[in-house]
């Protein structure tokens, strides 16, 4: 038989329900919505411009292949490597590459500084961060199809606790559409 105080209870756990899930959704209540799509930035190594947030679209359409390719985890790790200097970046651009794992590398120059962002998927249950290093120089090209240049090939070796991984990198767009990319550029599955 239900109490009063029960019925209050579950009531009163239903409002703070529907009123966390509303505060959630965030401005105009449209959930996922940043409100700085608008907002766009000039590339010399692609098409022309990209939105201010292309970072987290590449890292939302390359989402980690947990399961798959050693990767445990949807989660990423920014590891530090030196940037090879003697790649052939203009300046201010920025080349992108990714794995079928969905490891990200970023090649930028910005004041004639080449500086390299590499976001690697979990694989195992490292605790520190792993060692990487390129094994090969990167190619890079500017894109005819992308919003920022390619990465057109790059291998990095991954060191960590469970063993060495080595992680090839290929130009976004080629293993599935990126709305970086235009409609017209020629993707395939590996």
């Amino acid at each position: 038989m239900k109490t009063r105080a029960s019925t209050i209870f579950s009531r009163s756990i239903m409002a703070i329900f529907l009123t966390s899930l509303l505060i959630s959704c965030g401005s105009d209540n449209t959930s996922g919505s940043s409100g700085t799509t608008s907002s766009t930035v000039s590339i010399s190594s692609g098409t022309g411009t990209v939105p201010s947030n292309w970072r987290e679209v590449v890292m939302s359409e390359y989402a980690c292949a947990s399961g798959s390719y050693g990767v445990t985890s949807t989660s990423r790790t920014q590891i530090s490597i030196t940037a090879p200097t003697t790649t052939d970046i203009d300046e201010g651009g920025i080349h992108v590459g990714v794995t079928l794992a969905g490891d990200v590398m970023v090649l930028s120059r910005s004041s004639n500084v080449i500086t390299t962002e590499l976001y690697v998927c979990q694989r195992g249950t490292y605790s520190y961060t792993p060692n990487a290093q390129f094994k090969t120089l990167p190619l890079v090209a500017k894109s005819s199809y992308c919003g920022v240049g390619q990465i057109s090939a790059a291998n990095v070796y991954l060191t960590t606790t469970y063993g060495t991984y080595e992680l090839a990198f290929f130009p976004i767009g080629r293993s599935k559409t990126s709305s970086l990319c235009t409609s017209g550029y020629n993707y395939y599955t590996y």
